[in-house]
């Protein structure tokens, strides 16, 4: 497994935009993975810059969020009135 200082080191050389082999996050996300089990998301996510530019980069979902990594995300936002329901919010997270 990792140390947190690979993690931690990972983390900020993606949050600052120093460049990072893909093979270095598979590395890291395979020797976590193992750590875990497979209960997490596998779903590959392109990783993005400070800007919200991409990076060439993919992680698991798992990992994006294990370490915070930039990514793209969507959020969709429903808000309706209805005599019955009143006034109605729903919120649908997705990346």
């Amino acid at each position: 497994m990792p140390d947190s200082t690979d993690l931690d080191g990972l983390r900020n050389e993606l949050q600052k935009g120093d460049k990072v082999a893909q093979s270095r996050i598979d590395k890291l996300s395979s020797g976590l993975r193992q750590s875990r089990g497979k209960d997490r998301s596998e779903e590959p996510i392109d990783l993005v810059n400070q800007f919200g530019r991409p990076t060439g980069l993919v992680a698991p979902r798992w990992l994006c969020h294990l370490l915070g990594l930039r990514h793209c995300c969507a959020h969709v936002l429903l808000w309706w009135h209805s005599e019955r329901l009143c006034r109605t919010l729903v919120l649908q997270m997705r990346s």
